[in-house]
């Protein structure tokens, strides 16, 4: 048996330093160095953008090396989105810049034009032919399924059409993907892994594409990196001619649209499936897609514009999506690299003089408007939903505290602080038992965040707001939420009142719920005034304030209560495999502030909270 045998790392911005040099010692370097000691040898490598960024600014012995076996053929670099964008999902006309800038930077530093193409996650769409073609891309290497294929042979490469356009598929031998990915979630050892990899005789030519993440992942050696490629390089064909029949073309054959491969855990079968499902993932991609419909209608200044297309590409990253062999869907730093820029963008839009940015618009396209306001060095966007906040961004940091999320669908997240698959919020409703028990609080508790506030603007400015609950679905308790926001800091007085004919006694509580990167040595947590080390202790009571001091972005949050209440403070933590071995993953802070309410019929109450952002507050 032979193999066209390839490697590839889909690492993406906002990946830790500690990944980069982990996955290049532990796995580049050590390929590497065997492809170089070979005399005959031919290796398909694809490295993502950020990747290839690093290497370039960080490593240039390693771009020499890369350089020199590319010019003498020994390695052939395979293009494909440069921001790990997840092509489906982008829209059609950035799709091209997205493949071309990859294309472009590898023809730069390796002299070589790549024509195969490597399709991010195994996320695949016919709708891509198009882009492609035009691109120059002859070949695409792709798994045809993401089932456990050991009985049958991977299909045969074919031609598929679409529109008049065309690319050669080459499908990839999913039994040695299935095995790789199996190491990397530590259910077989590499002995096993191997012994079986070497046990798959047959007459044919495979394609082999080892993911280099899935094998750090498994905590690999230097020394069975070496033993595994050896072993591919032996049976090693030295281009793809074996793949094609003599003097005939390929046949033609058509790819579904679908999520194939062993890349990332597949949820559902399409990417559009887990978006309609994880309402935190489906906020965040149509928030993107929002701003940058926004953006393109930006016509007048040209290096505004030139600005504007550079950052719509950083925005598009697909990690954010996609629960890979770096864990990615879980990474606060990985998901604030993507903010970083939504930020700069919106704040450049906003700024314009001769642009009316639109305060009022249905940021996540769920059918209802939302309100973007804030003060001068941060913004926030009001959720109908609930009558909450859905982001809390601050400009000189470019920062989101409102950024943590639970995937949807994963058994693991069960006894989390949250729902898996649920956008968190800032200022969500809570009502509770009067002798509920503070201490096992899981968000939400109820569905009071997703049920419709009527809202009033109260000023021309958007810093004025009044936002009234249905009493109907709010349990005959009626919730008037009243947000002004100044320079640096957010007002919130609610009333709450009993407009049922009995009486009623309950807690009531706000969910606040932020995210930090990092988190450990780097946020104090003080609460009336008291350092606080440890989260064992989840309940404080008589509390009147709390501040937050994230060192890295220089930020300070600080929120007092008029009325004093009782606390629950806790940190959600996730642990699983990365590529640099077993992490407990910092996800978000919890914190919510509750009241004991007893209300005659009509009677009604008030609270009063404040919070601050900035650098010194």
């Amino acid at each position: 048996m032979s193999y066209i045998v390839g490697a590839y790392s889909q690492l993406a911005g906002g990946t830790s330093s500690d990944s980069y040099k982990h996955i290049l010692n532990n796995a580049i370097k050590p390929l590497l160095t065997e492809v170089y000691k070979r005399e005959d040898v031919f290796l398909q490598l694809y490295l993502g953008g950020a990747l290839l960024q690093w290497l370039d600014t960080s490593h240039a012995e390693v771009n020499m090396l890369l350089k020199n076996l590319s010019k003498s053929n020994k390695i052939d670099m395979m293009t494909g989105s440069f921001h790990q964008a997840i092509l489906p999902l982008v829209p059609p006309s950035d799709r091209i810049l997205q493949i071309e800038t990859t294309t472009n930077f590898i023809a730069k530093k390796y002299k070589k034009l790549p024509k195969t193409f490597w399709c991010y996650g195994e996320i695949w769409d016919p709708s891509l032919i198009s882009c492609l073609s035009l691109s120059k891309i002859e070949k695409v290497i792709i798994s045809l399924d993401n089932k456990n294929t050991f009985e049958d042979l991977p299909p045969k490469p074919f031609k598929m059409q679409e529109i008049g356009r065309s690319v050669d598929i080459i499908p990839i031998d999913t039994r040695v993907s299935k095995l790789v990915h199996d190491f990397g979630l530590g259910k077989i050892t590499f002995t096993n892994m191997f012994s079986k990899i070497k046990s798959l005789n047959d007459s044919t030519v495979q394609v082999a594409m080892i993911n280099l993440n899935q094998l750090c992942q498994g905590e690999i050696t230097n020394e069975q990196v070496i033993e595994l490629f050896t072993y591919f390089f032996d049976n090693c064909e030295l281009s793809f001619d074996k793949l094609y029949k003599k003097d005939s073309s390929l046949d033609l054959d058509y790819l579904e649209k679908g999520w194939y491969g062993f890349d990332a855990l597949v949820p559902k079968k399409s990417i559009h499936g887990v978006l309609y499902k994880d309402t935190s993932l489906n906020f965040l991609y149509n928030r993107i897609i929002s701003l940058i419909e926004v953006a393109k209608l930006y016509k007048k200044n040209r290096d505004i514009k030139r600005r504007i297309s550079k950052m719509i590409p950083k925005l598009l990253c697909g990690a954010p999506y996609l629960y890979d062999s770096n864990a990615s869907i879980i990474k606060g730093s990985i998901r604030s690299n993507v903010y970083k820029y939504l930020i700069e963008l919106e704040k450049i839009l906003i700024s314009l003089e001769d642009f009316s940015y639109p305060y009022i618009q249905d940021v996540d396209k769920d059918g209802t408007n939302e309100v973007i306001s804030g003060g001068k060095n941060f913004n926030t966007i009001i959720d109908t939903k609930g009558g909450s906040i859905l982001e809390l961004k601050y400009f000189p940091a470019r920062y989101n505290f409102i950024n943590g999320l639970l995937p949807f669908n994963y058994d693991k997240y069960k006894d989390n602080l949250a729902k898996a698959g649920v956008k968190q919020k800032l200022f969500s409703d809570v009502l509770l038992d009067s002798n509920f028990d503070l201490k096992t609080y899981r968000m939400p508790k109820n569905k009071l965040n997703e049920l419709k506030y009527n809202l009033e603007i109260l000023d021309n400015k958007y810093t004025e707001f009044e936002l009234k609950s249905d009493e109907k679905q709010s349990l005959g308790i009626n919730i008037i939420k009243h947000y002004k926001f100044t320079s640096n800091e957010i007002s919130l007085n609610v009333k709450i009142k009993n407009s049922s004919l009995k009486q009623k006694e309950f807690k009531f509580g706000l969910e606040m719920p932020f995210s930090f990167y990092p988190f450990e040595n780097n946020v104090n947590v003080k609460i009336n005034d008291e350092d606080i080390y440890s989260t064992n202790e989840k309940e404080y009571s008589a509390i009147n304030s709390f501040r937050l001091n994230d060192k890295k972005h220089k930020t300070k949050i600080g929120v007092n209560f008029i009325e004093k209440c009782n606390l629950f403070y806790a940190n959600s933590y996730i642990t699983t495999r990365t590529v640099v071995g077993s992490e407990n993953l910092y996800q978000f802070s919890l914190f919510l502030p509750t009241w004991d309410f007893k209300l005659e019929s009509k009677e009604s109450k008030d609270i009063n909270l404040v919070l601050r952002i900035g650098r010194n507050i």
